[in-house]
């Protein structure tokens, strides 16, 4: 890994090198102590090394991922390729049934709690999958001079029907 991390600094200042030879600028970089770097240092534009490390993500991923690192090579140097890829670990919550999915946790990975309708009380969710999206609940139609002394129950979606709740006795 460290010899690939040489072979591409190296390359490249070779490179660099002679394409300034080329345009007769010839740049004499300043001798640095830097820590080492997993990828390699970054070049700057006169072709030198800095004590700046190679992010192959470029500070992509987010806290529920992680940089996946691959190499590109031809025969003579490799740069390292990064992918941000998930590191949410599976969940089994084998008890939990939620009508609109696992909630998450500030990664966005899952967590064994439901997600929760966010919309307002005369207001049902559109689905399972946008708990934020909200509909109005339509009005019922019920019979004329229907009245509910308890109030109306509400049906799955928390919407309004024409079926009186029953009054619990305060006694």
């Amino acid at each position: 890994m460290f010899l690939i991390t040489r072979l591409v600094i190296l390359c490249y200042v070779i490179c660099q090198c002679k394409t300034n030879l080329e345009k007769s600028n010839l740049i004499v970089c300043p001798a640095i102590h830097c820590l080492p770097c997993k990828y390699g240092h970054i070049i700057n534009p006169n072709g030198c090394i800095t004590c700046k490390c190679i992010d192959p993500c470029n500070g992509r991923c987010t806290c529920g991922e992680s940089c996946d690192v691959k190499y590109f090579c031809t025969e003579s140097w490799c740069i390292p390729i990064g992918t941000c890829i998930s590191k949410c670990k599976p969940i089994a919550c084998l008890t939990i049934k939620c009508a609109y999915g696992l909630a998450v946790d500030e990664c966005g990975c899952e967590i064994c709690s439901c997600k929760t309708c966010k919309c307002a009380k005369n207001d049902y969710c559109k689905d399972k999958n946008t708990p934020t999206i909200c509909v109005p609940c339509p009005v019922p139609k019920c019979p004329k001079g229907i009245f509910c002394s308890c109030g109306f129950q509400r049906d799955q979606k928390g919407c309004l029907t024409c079926k009186c709740t029953k009054c619990l006795n305060n006694t």
